[in-house]
């Protein structure tokens, strides 16, 4: 484990590129651990990213509220609209196959 240890400046610097220009900064970070470590597992690789995405977002989200920019009754209603959404599709990954969602997703 100590031998990421030195991904957590690069995973600020990642966030603070990210947060600069608008997005999470996954789509750097993942290329780069992937030229970095190219027999290393993607779930690793992934989780890496992820981690990192989450905790820009939660610096974000903490800051917004801080400033009192965020609202909650819109969050909520956004919130209540999109849970059936991924209940069905995380229930329809298992009735379809693979190559289905990879289209979808290539088509949209």
């Amino acid at each position: 484990m100590l031998q990421y240890l030195w991904l957590v400046p690069v995973g600020a610097c990642v966030g603070a590129y990210g947060t600069l220009i608008g997005a999470g900064g996954g789509f750097v970070l993942v290329p780069f651990l992937l030229l970095l470590y190219p027999t290393e597992n993607p779930e690793v690789i992934t989780s890496i990213s992820l981690a990192v995405v989450f905790f820009n977002a939660f610096s974000g989200s903490l800051a917004y509220a801080r400033h009192g920019r965020i609202d909650y009754q819109a969050g909520r209603q956004f919130a209540v609209a999109t849970i059936p959404g991924a209940i069905l599709g995380a229930l329809s990954t298992a009735y379809l196959p693979g190559t289905c969602l990879t289209s979808s997703w290539a088509c949209s």
